[in-house]
């Protein structure tokens, strides 16, 4: 079926028909010239038909009118058509192997460009149409517009009877074919005409010097338009081409060198269909940019290797032209329903191809035969050639910029990693410590959820000390076993995800991130929490966490467990250093900086601060009772109520043997003095028990003192508190005395 805008079949059969008929009518009317000159431009005929050469705009054309043209004024129009008809016949069934039908479409459209143009020859040499004889050469201007008329004539007729047929046998409009070969047709064709016509006309009659004054302006003029032609358009391809390199060579990205790419193939080849295929290792073929179809087309028919259309194009590894896709072994049905019946006909298929690897297949078609020239298919592969290295250059240039990325992020990961060290080694205790592994936390793992766990010191526990990121609500869990994770169980990171065969920790059974890294915080051989990262990501078939994500969190679980490790054996020795180990409480040398320190503190927000001194009546006589044992578990039951039954602000200190000092910051005299009657009143209470045996009922000796009634400085307070103490056991033990004020 034509296609749209196609033209009947009758457009080029009818004027055909007709010529035929005029023709035959003509032919016994007709004065025919001796056996010898018929043979002779038969012979010409037969010889300048079979000599052809190809259009620059696509399509051939034969030099048969060096020898039809001479012969329409030496013997006449219709001898000069019966002539032509030999060396056509010739040239179409014997060269080109065509069928009849085509062969006879080539000889009656010879013959009515040559009735055309003998009827112009015989108005402009006689002044009326005569077909049926030879009319002899005018003189003077007459020759020239005779010579002009007739070349022009045979020309253009045999230029638009070319296209009508073209367009009609190949169902395609007809600007398709006007626009590729009808300039080129006319020109050459009278080219060729006006250079035989030249040679012809001194055996009719005409001299040099009338033949120099008429004929040769036709002839200089035909050439010489000729030759504009192939310098305009040498010259137009070449600046197509250096402007398409230098905009290939300016595209920012793939995306735009592919858009110039089609852009500037499209206007130097004027095709009607381009697209082109990328190809990746390991990465499906993908449709990167199209002209004239829609994508989702392209991609069905042409970018699938096993697609029955087209296909077969991605296998390419060479430039390949199809003059006539119907014809080729190729050709399948799919191809030319997806796009319209007879809409793909020439086909130039160029891959994109940088040191033997193939980036990508450049396909151009058009619905005319023969359409694409030499000229074209060396500029598609120059771009083509040059889209390729700069693509491989692109590539190349990200591949570095994504390395000088990955560098500038490790130098930042490493700064950041190192600063956390840093200020994770000089924190003062494990809160200072998770501060900061907060704030910088976010930093190293950006769009990642996560938490740091700490092994409680009974080691049943992990407990969330810190944590970050939008999702902390729904990924982090406050506490769990450390039977719940597999990197505490394992001693080494657990990842799971959705693209990994692995198994989900317990602690995470009721929580929604798609993927989960657990690095354990070992601390000399011993796991002491983990490092925990989450993400609600699926990474679209990857792994969202990358080797780099692990060996990270490798890396920053390895400086905070040896940074909390540092801190809990700092912790330690610290609270050795000031703790009591028998009750728990803050020994004598803490006492003494602490009261110093706040001393200075009431001193300056002037409130005052009081002391309780105090110490367990006869305690020599009840370890000499129940034994030292005893005395020890008495002395820790003192510590346990004393740490449990203060405030948060009270210090309590075991000062030395069973004497003891509480420190209440910003209390009165009447308050420590009412602290001191409740404390000796909970001790009376306490009930000890040493190896299944009651101990009995126990007694304070209490001293009071307050600041700054008793003394300003820590030396002269406790003096004070001291000495109420001693007055108390002076007077009868059991009691509460009040300094005496400085």
């Amino acid at each position: 079926m034509p296609g749209p805008g196609a033209l009947r079949p009758a457009s080029m059969w009818g004027p055909l028909l007709a010529g035929a008929a005029i023709l035959v009518w003509l032919i016994p009317r007709t004065t025919f010239p001796s056996v010898f000159l018929l043979l002779l431009f038969a012979g010409a005929s037969t010889v300048c038909g079979t000599r052809v050469y190809a259009f620059a705009e696509g399509g051939y054309q034969t030099l048969i009118a060096a020898a039809l043209l001479p012969a329409i004024v030496i013997i006449g129009p219709v001898p000069a058509a019966l002539t032509g008809f030999v060396g056509i016949t010739i040239y179409q069934l014997a060269v080109r192997k065509q069928t009849v039908g085509v062969a006879a479409l080539s000889v009656g459209q010879r013959g009515v460009s040559v009735l055309v143009a003998g009827a112009v020859w015989s108005v402009l040499g006689a002044g009326s149409v005569t077909l049926t004889r030879p009319i002899a050469p005018a003189q003077g201007d007459l020759l020239l517009a005779g010579t002009a008329g007739i070349v022009l004539a045979y020309a253009v007729a045999s230029a638009l009877q070319v296209s009508v047929r073209y367009a009609v046998r190949r169902h395609v409009p007809l600007w398709w074919v006007l626009r590729a070969n009808t300039s080129w047709d006319v020109v050459s064709t009278a080219c060729v005409g006006a250079c035989g016509l030249a040679m012809g006309l001194p055996f009719a009659g005409v001299s040099y010097r009338s033949e120099l004054q008429s004929v040769a302006p036709v002839v200089f003029a035909s050439i010489a338009t000729l030759l504009v032609m192939f310098y305009r358009q040498a010259l137009a391809e070449a600046t197509k081409l250096r402007d398409a390199v230098a905009d290939l060579l300016r595209a920012p990205n793939l995306d735009e060198l592919l858009t110039q790419l089609a852009n500037h193939v499209s206007r130097i080849t004027k095709s009607d269909l381009l697209w082109i295929v990328l190809r990746r290792p390991g990465v499906p073929p993908r449709v990167a940019a199209a002209r004239g179809a829609e994508l989702h087309v392209l991609e069905r028919v042409c970018a699938d290797p096993g697609s029955p259309g087209l296909g077969w194009t991605l296998a390419v590894r060479q430039t390949e032209y199809i003059d006539d896709y119907r014809k080729h072994p190729r050709w399948t049905e799919d191809a030319d329903q997806a796009f319209g019946r007879g809409r793909i006909r020439s086909l130039v298929v160029t891959p994109l191809t940088v040191a033997n690897e193939v980036l990508g297949t450049l396909v151009v078609t058009a619905p005319v035969p023969h359409y694409f020239t030499a000229t074209q298919q060396q500029s598609m592969a120059e771009l083509s050639a040059q889209a390729a290295l700069t693509m491989r250059n692109a590539t190349l240039l990200t591949e570095v910029s994504q390395a000088r990325d990955e560098l500038q992020a490790q130098a930042q990961e490493s700064v950041l990693l190192s600063e956390m060290s840093d200020l994770l080694q000089t924190s003062l205790s494990i809160e200072e410590a998770c501060a900061v592994i907060g704030r910088t936390a976010p930093e190293l793992f950006p769009g990642f959820t996560g938490a740091v766990y700490l092994i409680s010191p009974s080691r049943d526990l992990l407990e969330s000390v810190t944590n970050w990121g939008t999702n902390a609500a729904s990924t982090v869990v406050p506490v769990f076993g450390p039977e719940d994770c597999w990197a505490i169980r394992r001693g080494h990171p657990h990842a799971f995800g959705n693209t990994r065969a692995s198994v989900k920790c317990k602690h995470l059974a009721n929580l929604v991130p798609a993927e989960s890294l657990c690095v354990p915080l070992i601390a000399q051989g011993d796991a002491i929490g983990i490092l925990f990262l989450a993400s609600t990501g699926t990474g679209q078939g990857q792994p969202v966490f990358s080797e780099h994500d692990t060996r990270l969190a490798r890396s920053t679980a390895d400086d905070i467990g040896l940074a909390i490790a540092n801190l809990r054996l700092r912790e330690k020795l610290q609270q050795q250093s000031i703790r009591d180990t028998l009750t728990g409480l803050y020994n004598r040398r803490y006492v003494e900086e602490t009261l110093a320190r706040e001393l200075r503190r009431a001193e300056r927000m002037q409130r005052s601060l009081g002391v309780i001194m105090f110490d367990i009546d006869h305690f020599k006589d009840f370890n000499d009772t129940f034994g030292h044992d005893a005395g020890d578990a008495l002395l820790r039951a003192l510590g346990t109520m004393l740490r449990e039954g203060i405030r948060g602000e009270d210090i309590p200190c075991r000062y030395g043997g069973e004497e003891f000092v509480l420190i209440l910051p910003e209390a009165t005299l009447e308050v420590t003095r009412e602290r001191a009657r409740a404390l000796g009143d909970a001790v009376r209470h306490l009930d000890v028990r040493h190896r299944d045996r009651a101990l009995g009922a126990i007694t304070l000796s209490v001293g009071v003192a307050a600041s700054p009634q008793h003394g300003r400085t820590m030396e002269v307070l406790l003096r004070a508190a001291d000495g109420a103490l001693y007055r108390a056991k002076q007077n009868g033990r059991a009691r509460i005395e009040i300094a005496v004020a400085a």
